[in-house]
């Protein structure tokens, strides 16, 4: 048993690194794109953020659809995003006081994110995400 918590801990800490090490190629491959294009780089930055985050969900939602899983899908998206709102908010808020919200947060993407919250209840309210849903 003790054998076990040690090999998948070991497993855990090579993934965690292989995890960084894989952000670091993708900045510097984006990095390399936006000179390209000659975007300027805090133009990309949030989009590159926000990709840089979703790419492991999407990954291990597609992994557990292939496998089999699809229930998986739903609990990666639902609880990833569940842990990046309320965590990363909450430890910000922790180490550096209290957040002040720009107007356009409070105006413009909090009811976008509303709508889509509740967009998802009602496409999973009968208990399944059919294709058309999906879309």
């Amino acid at each position: 048993m003790e054998l076990l918590i040690f090999v998948w801990s070991l497993v855990f800490i090579i993934s965690v690194c292989a995890l960084i090490k894989a952000s670091d190629w993708l900045v510097l491959g984006l990095q390399r794109v936006v000179r390209l294009f000659g975007i300027r780089e805090a133009e990309f930055a949030l989009p590159a953020a926000l990709i840089a985050v979703a790419l492991p969900e999407m990954g291990a939602a597609l992994a557990a659809v292939l496998g089999g899983k699809p229930e998986l899908a739903v609990a990666v998206v639902i609880g990833s995003s569940i842990a990046n709102i309320l965590l990363v908010t909450g430890l910000a808020a922790f180490s550096a006081g209290p957040l002040l919200l720009k107007k356009e947060y409070t105006q413009v993407d909090l009811p976008l994110f509303v709508s889509g919250v509740a967009v998802f209840c009602l496409a999973a309210f009968d208990g399944q995400v059919n294709v058309f849903e999906g879309l």
